[in-house]
């Protein structure tokens, strides 16, 4: 087969964008340093949205589910083989000197897949509502924040209500109160009751800054009162999507 190849800053790519890599005996690192390089290209380029992650010492790739949600997974060898075909071209020599194209070899694959770390951003969370880093800023558009190394997913690219970077005390009072405006209808049994489920919502929202954060937990003196509900109202503000929910044990060892 013949590939249509031209010259692009300074290196051979074929004629679909994608570069050659030739498969040399012995020369597997050199190969891998190659395609890892064209890979980071072709996933910073054309301004597409980063795919690959390195999440602890696993390499991954977000997916969303059927709720709408996103997710991680670890990416399996199959799946670094098509992506890493996405960006280059292997070659293998046909033993008449010519060389023919081929799909990436599932021992490359692997050996990349077992190295460890990988030059792709450190994934630490996704969110789907704006949230606190560290250092007091605010991430409030979509995509990879970073500093906080967080996949911020909203519906649109921007959060649609104005954050101010560093509000007054009048626009923290207004915050506080439109906080505690779901729960006026609640019945509290004192004070302090709405202050834990106020500071519960906004723990939530700073989660990601804290290394140890309180569980808060719901109880009243009966049925109806709305403790699913005042959990629900926490998760959709904290996380912008329902909280999950699983049925009581019953048993010490469980819980």
């Amino acid at each position: 087969a013949r590939l249509g190849v031209h010259q692009h800053r300074d290196k051979t790519i074929l004629d679909d964008g994608r570069v050659p890599i030739k498969l040399s005996p012995g020369q597997l690192s050199k190969s891998l340093q190659q395609a890892e390089h064209a890979l980071r290209v072709h996933e910073l380029e054309k301004g597409r949205r980063r795919q690959l992650f390195s999440k602890g010492s696993v390499l991954c790739h977000v997916i969303r589910h059927s709720d709408g949600s996103l997710g991680t997974t670890e990416t399996k060898v199959h799946s670094l083989r098509e992506r890493f075909g996405q960006a280059c071209q292997f070659l293998r020599p046909d033993g008449e000197e010519r060389w023919v194209p081929c799909d990436m070899p599932k021992d490359y694959a692997q050996a990349y897949k077992e190295r460890g770390e990988w030059p792709f951003s450190v994934l630490n969370g996704i969110a789907q509502t704006p949230l606190l880093r560290i250092d007091g800023g605010l991430v409030c558009s979509r995509g990879y924040d970073e500093r906080s190394q967080i996949l911020l997913d909203l519906a649109g690219d921007e959060w649609p209500a104005h954050i101010p970077e560093s509000p007054s005390r009048e626009e923290a009072l207004d915050a506080l109160r439109r906080f505690r405006e779901p729960l006026k209808d609640f019945p509290w049994g004192d004070e302090h009751s709405r202050s834990v489920a106020l500071a519960c919502m906004i723990t939530i929202l700073g989660r990601n800054i804290f290394p140890n954060s309180p569980l808060f937990a719901f109880d009243a003196p009966s049925r109806g009162t709305g403790k699913s509900k005042l959990a629900e109202i926490a998760a959709r503000i904290g996380t912008g999507r329902p909280a999950s929910m699983m049925q009581f044990a019953g048993d010490e060892v469980e819980m």
